[in-house]
């Protein structure tokens, strides 16, 4: 049974950790000596009894902001074969009732003005020169009659894309970040490295005519593709140091989940012996895919235009363990939920020739995603859409 002070991340390999045997301390939570702190803490909780262990968390999307990284007291291996840990199956948690769809429905984020505007701002910078890409979210605000059941909500996204990288985050102010991610920024088996960079969108369809239309047209969009590129680029430039036999695809790849079309590039690559998968993450972080380039100043004009600060969304979530193995996943498709409030983001990258119109429409299929797993849970209704201006 999945409770909400549980840790939880199925990739790859699935986690489900319960109590804490150790909590990485705030002093050392964040900067560059994050993968060795974490490292560090494993390897002391092992030396105490034997036992080997594994670190789960999460990382904000600004690094100077401390994580949220624990060794659990116990963890269970979930072999999907075997089920959940509860002896329940995977998958959604609601039947064929209209009822969820027409939940989500009724909380579907309005036309939001300023984040167009947002956008018409940023694309401005890029023909200033000061950006080649900047990825811009909003934020929509929801309110539940009673507090969230946020396991429930671990596996209403789990069903709902059963190829995602789902998590159940609890952070140190009594919330917890549940979701399930399409993008992993690194996966680390022995030497192994491996990275699937995402960037380029399309709202899938329900007619299959339109849906193939829409997977066509993503192909073939000079404007899609370019970001990509911009996110491939950059990513194997900072990957490149860890391992310099990387192999980069020349050409991306659809990637699907049930509600969209990406572009993506699978990388793979030799890393240097003794490098850790969170020193990898920890490195590369944040990619194009959630900030932009160049970096820095993307990250400002972030500041500019988004007015919320991001907190754990766009940031990284994963685990490692004390030989360096482990999985890091952007925090994207998600709910950060507090009692009976929900916060959900979803951004778009803005390059040059991007559409404001188009840029609304992708988050807000992106928005919808969310939407649907927490409509499979709970009523809710919308107290606030933040936009950016």
């Amino acid at each position: 049974m999945y409770g909400s002070d549980d840790v939880i991340f199925h990739g790859r390999r699935r986690w489900h950790g319960t109590g804490r045997r150790a909590v990485l301390a705030r002093e050392q939570a964040a900067g560059p000596g994050l993968a060795d702190a974490v490292l560090s803490m494993l390897r002391r909780a092992e030396a105490e009894d034997g036992v080997r262990r594994i670190a789960l968390g999460a990382i904000p999307f600004d690094p100077s902001q401390p994580a949220h990284i624990i060794v659990p007291e116990h963890v269970v291996e979930v072999f999907p074969e075997a089920g959940e840990t509860d002896g329940s199956p995977v998958g959604p948690i609601v039947g064929a009732s209209s009822e969820p769809a027409q939940r989500a429905a009724a909380v579907i984020p309005p036309d939001d003005p300023g984040y167009r505007v947002a956008v018409g701002a940023a694309l401005r910078a890029i023909e200033a020169g000061i950006v080649t890409k900047v990825v811009l979210a909003r934020t929509m605000h929801l309110e539940a009659g009673d507090p969230i059941d946020t396991p429930a909500l671990f596996r209403a996204f789990a069903g709902q894309n059963p190829a995602a990288y789902a998590y159940h985050v609890p952070d140190d102010e009594g919330g917890v970040l549940v979701g399930a991610s399409p993008e992993l920024i690194a996966a680390v088996e022995g030497t192994r490295l491996r990275s699937l960079p995402l960037a380029g969108t399309a709202a899938r369809h329900d007619d299959p005519r339109a849906d193939d239309a829409a997977r066509a047209a993503l192909t073939s969009s000079a404007k899609d593709r370019h970001e990509h590129a911009v996110l491939v680029s950059a990513l194997a430039e900072r990957l490149r140091p860890f391992a310099p036999t990387l192999a980069v695809p020349a050409e991306p790849v659809i990637v699907e989940t049930p509600r969209l079309w990406h572009l993506g590039t699978p990388i793979e690559g030799e890393l240097i012996p003794g490098t850790t998968v969170l020193e990898v993450a920890a490195a590369v972080h944040p990619t194009p895919a959630v900030c932009g380039t160049p970096t820095a100043a993307a990250r400002d004009l972030i500041r500019i235009l988004e007015p919320e600060d991001r907190g754990l969304y766009a940031g990284l979530v994963g685990w490692m363990d004390s030989s360096g193995d482990g999985e890091w996943a952007l925090a994207l498709r998600g709910i950060h939920v507090s009692g009976t409030t929900a916060r959900l983001h979803a951004g778009a990258g803005i390059v040059a020739g991007s559409d404001p119109v188009a840029e609304h429409r992708e988050t807000a299929a992106k928005l919808g995603s969310a939407l649907r797993a927490l409509a499979a849970v709970t009523p809710v209704r919308r107290r606030s859409l933040a936009g950016v201006a």
